[in-house]
């Protein structure tokens, strides 16, 4: 039962609780202090737990959008450098100081280290090699169909206004044709 008190209204506690349960049942955020809004919009999932702003909402978009691609550090070429520089000290120290090793474990495994990372920077060339090479048999695919193309209209006008004017055209040959030419002259 609610009491008037001047200009203000006094819930009593079974008003309060049938009025929270009611908002809470409709969904409404009305009459709820900014606190509770943002408690009911984490409880229905319908916002995030930080407030962005526009440029970093931006900004979490795109990089939700772009597949984790990057490398393991391990891969990077600062670790690699650092590695062979670590195993280049450790190699100099047990091989000058062998009493360090009486048994050639540590060399031993120091030598097995080198031989995975050449082998591993050897697989990385090689791969790097072969995306070129393809690559280039791919250009060079482009370049021969570029030069067997037939002219195009706008190249065959240009001819045959060189040629109404009186000037020679210069065409280049082919190297198998200048080949057949050498062979039968």
């Amino acid at each position: 039962m609610a009491t008037e008190v001047g200009n203000t209204t006094l819930y009593s506690v079974e008003d309060l609780l049938s009025r929270s349960k009611a908002a809470a049942e409709s969904g409404s955020t009305a009459g709820m202090s900014k606190i509770q809004k943002m408690i009911a919009e984490m409880e229905k999932g319908t916002t995030d737990t930080v407030n962005l702003s526009p440029v970093a909402k931006l900004l979490k978009q795109e990089a939700a959008s772009k597949p984790d691609t990057s490398t393991p550090y391990t891969e990077q070429e600062w670790y690699i450098n650092a590695k062979v520089a670590q195993l280049q000290g450790q190699l100099n120290m047990y091989s000058t100081l062998p009493g360090l090793d009486p048994t050639g474990a540590i060399m031993q495994s120091l030598e097995d280290e080198i031989y995975g990372l050449v082998e591993s920077q050897q697989a990385k060339l090689k791969k790097s090699q072969d995306e070129a090479a393809a690559k280039q048999a791919e250009l060079d695919k482009l370049n021969a169909e570029k030069a067997n193309a037939p002219l195009s209209a706008e190249k065959m006008l240009e001819r045959s206004k060189t040629l109404a004017s009186g000037q020679e055209i210069k065409t280049e040959l082919s190297d198998a044709a200048k080949k057949l030419l050498d062979k039968y002259a």
